[in-house]
């Protein structure tokens, strides 16, 4: 005879709304290797952010917000998801900056499509020329 024991597993859930992310390049050309600035959002963390380059995923190196503080307790107080505009936190979010900063990785040069993905969600296909390190400016 055999007995099966089962046990109670319970767990927590975040949502998170999903959002197209509002994000664009601070240039429109980059070697391979070079330092890519993508401004906009929402953003999250380095850990939970991938960004493809043509396909390849890229290096992140790092996820910013700067001056949000006052805007993320405006939000919240508003009850605004953190997706788009938050009409009620206009004037206080305008200080907040929000980027992500990755590493072009090794691609042939022509354009490339940027893709950052986050657990808010996906941004457009944003468009980059990757140039070789001699040609880039």
């Amino acid at each position: 005879m055999s007995l099966l024991l089962a046990g109670c597993h319970t767990s927590t859930t975040t949502t998170v709304p999903s959002c197209a992310l509002d994000l664009a390049l601070d240039q429109e050309t980059a070697a391979v290797g070079d330092v890519v600035r993508a401004v906009g959002g929402p953003v999250s963390d380095v850990w939970d952010t991938s960004v493809r380059v043509g396909g390849v995923d890229a290096n992140v190196l790092s996820v910013d917000r700067t001056d949000c503080d006052a805007c993320d307790l405006c939000q919240q107080a508003a009850g605004c998801d953190g997706c788009g505009l938050c009409t009620d936190c206009t004037a206080t979010c305008d200080s907040c900056e929000e980027s992500v900063s990755f590493e072009v990785p090794t691609l042939p040069d022509g354009a490339a499509d940027v893709v950052i993905v986050n657990p808010y969600g996906r941004s457009t296909s944003l468009a980059l020329d990757v140039a070789s390190a001699a040609n880039a400016g």
